[in-house]
This record gives structure tokens, sequence and C-alpha cells, in this order.
């Protein structure tokens, strides 16, 4: 998942440089063949070409269709953990009289749904240690044992 939407030439080059590399010396060993070789027993028919590229844009298209269904399905579920979230801190604020006690649960509540959050997410690998999520929810546990 892609959480800053700053995507650079660096990062796409850093990620993908190895097949991209694999893929320009192949293409140039087998252009040499054909071309300054004469091997034209490796030229590929168009019509198995065609038929593979169709069978791909299918497969990619259900896969696509797929994996926006389940987007929708963690954005339905997160947003009804939000609402659920509300309503239990409206009912605990109109239950119990106590400040103390009131600022007490709704404090250890923003930190359980914090930790949520993060669990969900987990570590994005390329993340620089000070900033991956496991480093924040043990600050946020911290945290949290020390309102115990």
């Amino acid at each position: 998942m892609l959480i800053n939407k700053k995507l650079t030439f660096e990062g796409i080059w850093l990620f993908a440089r190895k097949n991209v590399l694999q893929t320009f010396v192949l293409s140039i060993i087998v252009v040499m063949l054909y071309q300054f070789l004469g091997l034209k027993i490796i030229a590929i028919p168009f019509l198995p070409v065609a038929t593979i590229g169709t069978a791909v844009a299918f497969y990619v298209g259900f896969k696509n269709n797929q994996a926006y269904d389940r987007l929708w399905e963690a954005r339905r579920l997160w947003g009804g953990i939000t609402n659920t979230s509300r309503i239990l801190a409206a009912l605990y604020i109109s239950l119990v009289d106590d400040k103390t006690r009131q600022k007490d649960f709704l404090n250890r509540h923003i930190a359980y749904i914090n930790i949520l959050r993060l669990q969900l997410r987990k570590t994005i690998p390329g993340q620089p240690i000070e900033k991956t999520i496991t480093n924040s929810m043990f600050l946020l546990r911290k945290k949290l044992k020390s309102l115990i």
C-alpha cells in the first residue's frame, strides 16, 4: 500500500532495475540473433502472442476487480469500526459521570484504535527504522502501559 503518493523515478528504478536490465539484455541478444546472424527460426507468429495477450488481459481484469472489491470491503469494515467507536465513546460519556474515568477510558480507546490501525498496515519494506509501524506500535504500547 502506498501511503505517501509521491512516486519518483528513483524509487521505481530501485525496485525494478534488475528486471529492466535482464529484459534489455535478453532483447538485445534476440535482436542480434535475428537481424545480424539471420536466425529466422526464433521469430514468433502473431496468433499465439495475441491469444496469450487476450488471456492475460482477462486475468488482469479479474484480479483488478477482485482487488477493488477487497479494498471496498476493507473500507466498509473500517467505517463500521469508526462508527462503533464513536457510538461507544458517546455512550460511555453519557453513562459515566466521573470526568477522570471518562478521560482515561477515551485515551485507552484511542490508543486501541491507533494500535489496530498500525497493526492492519504492518511494516513497509524499504522504510527507515525510525518510521516503521512496528516501532510506532511499540511506542503506543509503552504509552498505553503508562496510562494503566
